[in-house]
């Protein structure tokens, strides 16, 4: 069954490749997030040393690195947010996979059924032809041994009217001949 191994396949090849591209899109999450926590420490030590240098502009920059924290932190739970969608959407992926191997299972159950059966009914078929021919075969025998009987039969009956019409003959030859020998002495 070409075509469906060649459609599993071509499933198989999807469904590593849809695994290929979550796997890329989770490691450049992960990039991505190394990047931000860079940003994130870089950001804290800026801070720190601003406010170290600048005291007098210490509520605006610990109101702006909480803005900063928070939107971090919103970006952060937005990054996990997508890894988890992408674990499910993979989840997802391997369940459909497995569905379909199942399927693939129970359809190949199937076909195996279908040909035993039909191998069984072929050698049922096979079996009845051949005793078929056995009986036109033992039929025809009998007809030719009747017919060998019939012949035999007619030939014996043939071959004893023979005999008998070449007993009778013989005898009514003698008879004439015994009845001429009388004659001829009665003659004389």
């Amino acid at each position: 069954c070409c075509c469906c191994c060649c459609c599993w396949r071509c499933l198989q090849a999807a469904g590593a490749a849809e695994l290929a591209k979550l796997q890329a899109a989770k490691q450049a999450a992960l990039a991505q997030k190394d990047v931000q926590m860079q940003q994130l420490e870089q950001l804290k030590a800026r801070i720190l040393e601003e406010r170290a240098a600048n005291k007098a502009e210490g509520e605006l920059v610990q109101r702006k690195a909480a803005e900063e924290a928070a939107e971090l932190s919103a970006k952060e739970a937005a990054w996990r947010q997508k890894l988890l969608d992408m674990n499910a959407a993979t989840k997802a992926s391997n369940d459909t996979l497995l569905a379909f191997r199942a399927a693939e299972r129970v359809r190949e159950k199937q076909l195996e059924e279908t040909v035993e059966a039909f191998c069984r009914h072929k050698a049922e078929v096979d079996a009845q032809r051949v005793a078929e021919k056995a009986a036109k075969e033992a039929a025809k025998e009998a007809r030719r041994k009747a017919m060998r009987d019939l012949m035999e039969e007619n030939y014996r009956q043939w071959h004893q009217n023979n005999e008998q019409q070449l007993v009778a003959d013989v005898q009514a030859a003698q008879q004439k001949e015994e009845e001429n020998a009388a004659a001829q002495q009665r003659r004389c």
